[in-house]
């Protein structure tokens, strides 16, 4: 349960996917655990880098979620990360990106 922004550290990778993974797994590339207690809820590590950094930048009345009035800023996902498991979440691929309502990048 989200209790209060959580903000990226400096410390984790600039990469969403890859600091989601890192947030929720807390292992090493070779399986070794790392402060396992420290492990987020997916949702949880989802929203440190949606809602928190708006909330953090004084932009979430046009920023953070998918709401009307808001900015369309956002990744579509190969996957769902909630449903998919921990274990599998580096095979999660962004498949189009939208930045200010247009689309920016798409896989397709």
């Amino acid at each position: 349960m989200f209790h209060g922004p959580i903000l990226q550290e400096h410390s984790l990778p600039f990469e969403p996917l890859k600091g989601i993974h890192a947030a929720v797994y807390r292992k090493t590339k070779s399986g070794r655990e790392i402060a396992p207690e420290e492990a987020l809820p997916v949702h949880d590590a989802l929203q440190m880098y949606t809602v928190s950094p708006a909330y953090a930048s004084f932009e979430e009345g046009s920023r953070g979620t998918i709401s009307p009035g808001k900015l369309a800023d956002m990744a579509v996902l190969s996957d769902d990360p909630g449903l998919l498991g921990k274990e599998n979440m580096m095979r999660i691929e962004v498949v189009l990106t939208i930045i200010d309502c247009k689309v920016a990048w798409d896989q397709f």
